[in-house]
């Protein structure tokens, strides 16, 4: 049982729950990334602080915590259908990336990333607003055949009065905000993968308004989203973990009926109550009669640091195998791994206790982590796949393990067993399967004969269909 667990965390792990930081300036790409100029810019009085871990929100619990569901209603899982080719996603680190960053992106198979254009980074002094770097970022990213989800977010001091704390937008400003939001969809209306609402209105770091307040921005948005970019999908709202007490608020105006998707964080302290995160949403819009596409806009896990949610290096590359095998099959239509690169490389660490700068699955200059070779594997397998309960039941019979199975549009199989004793288990593999995950200490990779898959780790094996059916019954 996690509960009691994770619930004695959860001060902590509110702080956990990131996204871009609202900074008065656009930070220089080519002398400090964007998390750097963020933590810079929180230190000026134009930018809120940072609230301590106590004063944090609590994230929400896992389902059977939080909902009351009947034992007879199931919740409204959608059929299982493929995965979108466009299913894998990351956020870079630099809210302008070099083309070094971006290199690496598209090699890692990411084929989403999300950005937010700022209100006030893209504002010149007299008002008007200046699209260079938005328009590099999409230029940059459509080289790569990468799409983009655009983060409408943050306020502009040019419309703040006197002492307004920050970020909030009071009614007197939401027609200066709807102008902003105007413009930028309707200049990348026929470029963007689609709009998201504001980044983590439920943490008091993101949004210091109240949450009356911020449902009347986000109604100002989603419809001006879809007056001035038709057809482009908006979603409500980033939250940080489930934030069912701000889809309740969204909803009670209809705004979570009238978006297009909702997007949420769900960090966890693990794999499992990340993926059990997802089923508070899905449960929250079974009992509103709601069927609307998730978008996780944001998970991972630290490598480093203080936070509740730190792991090793092998641990954040086996977080994310047991994540993605526990998200796909739920209805997920799009995520986005938080983030491309650690703050600094390894030698340069400055501040070894702040996890917030250990989220990346690569450092610049020092190779990539565990995670990015994960991640690939993913990209590789994934989008376009259906997830078919069937294929675990066959293949796991006897063994002791868990598996999500997976059907190709080639024909072939992709399977995710995790074995979640403390002892190993040896399984025999059939002809013609392949070990994807762990990667071969050589090119000899996954040819016929028993694999053992070590304690509370997990593996990833493909092949033909027939590898299924021949599984031997253990």
């Amino acid at each position: 049982m996690r509960i009691p667990t994770l619930l004695a965390c959860g001060l902590l792990l509110a702080a956990c729950s990131r996204g871009p930081a609202p900074v008065a300036d656009l930070p220089d790409a080519t002398t400090a990334d964007a998390a750097d100029a963020a933590a810079d810019a929180m230190d000026t009085a134009d930018a809120p602080d940072a609230p301590d871990a106590p004063d944090a929100p609590a994230p929400d619990a896992p389902p059977d915590a939080l909902v009351d569901v009947p034992a007879d209603v199931p919740p409204d899982v959608p059929p299982l259908a493929p995965l979108p080719l466009d299913y894998m996603g990351m956020c870079p680190i630099d809210s302008d990336p070099d083309i070094p960053e971006w290199d690496r992106v598209q090699a890692w198979g990411v084929k989403l990333t999300r950005e937010g254009f700022f209100w006030e980074w893209i504002s010149n002094d007299d008002g008007t607003l200046d699209f260079s770097w938005p328009d590099r970022y999409f230029a940059e990213a459509e080289k790569r055949d990468i799409q983009v989800l655009v983060d409408l977010c943050y306020d502009n001091k040019r419309f703040q009065d006197p002492g307004e704390v920050r970020p909030s937008i009071s009614a007197a400003h939401l027609a200066d905000w709807r102008a902003y939001v105007v413009a930028v969809a309707s200049r990348y209306k026929d470029r963007a993968w689609g709009f998201e609402v504001w980044n983590e209105p439920n943490l008091d770091i993101f949004w210091k308004g109240s949450v009356a307040e911020f449902v009347a921005v986000a109604k100002v948005t989603v419809q001006a989203v879809h007056e001035a970019a038709p057809g482009v999908p908006v979603s409500v709202a980033g939250l940080a973990s489930a934030g069912l007490d701000y889809l309740d608020a969204l909803e009670a105006e209809g705004l979570v009926s009238e978006a297009d998707a909702v997007s949420f964080h769900p960090y966890w302290l693990d794999a499992e109550g990340s993926v059990d995160t997802i089923g508070v949403v899905q449960d929250w819009l079974y009992q509103h009669h709601l069927d609307k596409p998730l978008w996780l806009t944001e998970y991972g896990w630290p490598t480093g640091g203080t936070y509740p949610t730190a792991t090793s290096l092998d641990g954040q590359a086996e977080r994310l195998i047991r994540f993605q095998a526990g998200a796909a099959p739920l209805g997920v239509r799009a995520n986005w791994m938080f983030a491309s690169y650690d703050w600094q490389d390894p030698v340069n660490v400055t501040d070894p206790s702040n996890s917030e700068g250990f989220f990346g699955v690569a450092y610049r200059t020092a190779g990539d982590k565990p995670a990015a070779h994960a991640f690939q594997i993913l990209a590789g397998l994934l989008p376009g796949s259906t997830p078919d309960p069937a294929i675990g039941l066959a293949f796991a019979a006897g063994t002791g393990l868990d598996v999500t199975g997976f059907r190709r549009p080639d024909g072939t199989v992709a399977i995710i067993a995790t074995n979640r004793t403390a002892a190993p288990i040896v399984i025999p593999m059939p002809a013609g399967a392949t070990v994807a995950w762990p990667e071969p200490a050589d090119s000899a990779s996954g040819a016929a004969g028993p694999i053992t898959v070590a304690a509370d780790r997990s593996v990833i094996v493909t092949g033909p269909a027939l590898i299924v059916e021949a599984a031997p019954v253990r």
